[in-house]
């Protein structure tokens, strides 16, 4: 059975689940179900550079891996709605960031382009948002955009 994870805005209720893409990106998912060991909880900020997409910076007691060694797999930078990615962008790479962003990013939308101030940012999909319910999960990510920011609560399903 492959691995699940379930996502829910907290405030509006509305949940998904996902399956992880063991296959095109193994090694991400091995990463990401371990910092699910322990439910993960966060505030949801919308993509500032990427269109429509939410970022999710993974909380300190997630991160349970080293982000420099997870390679290139399953990469894109043209996200479809529904795709789960993981980027990682060291410290003093971006001159306006201060620290490093460890983020799980969701596209809910077209017209997402996974991008940084200093151009494409290819980012690995490793899981895809599965459940019937994800049109009216996309709506509510929507919302953050103008929004007060939810949070966010990710973990896992299924072993």
């Amino acid at each position: 059975m492959s691995r699940e994870i379930q996502l829910e805005l907290l405030e509006s209720a509305v949940s998904v689940t996902a399956a992880l893409l063991e296959q095109q990106a193994p090694q991400t998912c091995d990463e990401m179900w371990e910092a699910l060991k322990k439910p993960m909880e966060s505030k949801i900020l919308h993509g500032i550079w990427t269109g429509r997409t939410l970022e999710i910076n993974i909380p300190g007691g997630n991160r349970s891996f080293d982000p420099e060694s997870i390679p290139l797999e399953n990469a894109t930078t043209t996200p479809v709605p529904g795709d789960i990615l993981w980027e990682y962008i060291p410290k003093g790479i971006i001159r306006s960031v201060d620290t490093a962003l460890w983020n799980i990013m969701i596209a809910y939308g077209p017209e997402s382009i996974m991008r940084t101030p200093l151009g494409p940012q290819p980012c690995n999909v490793w899981a895809i948002i599965s459940s019937k319910n994800k049109e009216k999960f996309f709506k509510e990510c929507a919302k953050q955009w103008f929004g007060e920011a939810q949070k966010i609560r990710i973990e896992r399903v299924t072993a």
